[in-house]
């Protein structure tokens, strides 16, 4: 789900493609953003990209970009 919402998908599209209510979402991002410490949509993906849960244009699994050449991570 923490994919989906990186991707930039709103709750009716990760409903959608996950086969779930948009209430089932809504409460699955709301039990996941305090385990992650975070109080936003905007702060879950970059939890999910300073811990490289997410690259730039892919995720570990599916890399865009050669870990060599991959940017400096924010911190902010």
């Amino acid at each position: 789900m923490l994919l989906l919402l990186a991707e930039g998908l709103s709750n009716e599209e990760i409903a959608r493609t996950l086969v779930l209510e948009i209430s089932t979402v809504k409460s699955h991002l709301a039990r996941m953003m305090p385990k992650l410490g975070v109080t936003s949509r905007l702060q879950a993906v970059v939890w999910a990209y300073q811990t490289g849960l997410v690259t730039v244009g892919g995720t570990p699994d599916r890399p865009a970009l050669h870990p060599k050449d991959e940017p400096p991570r924010f911190h902010p």
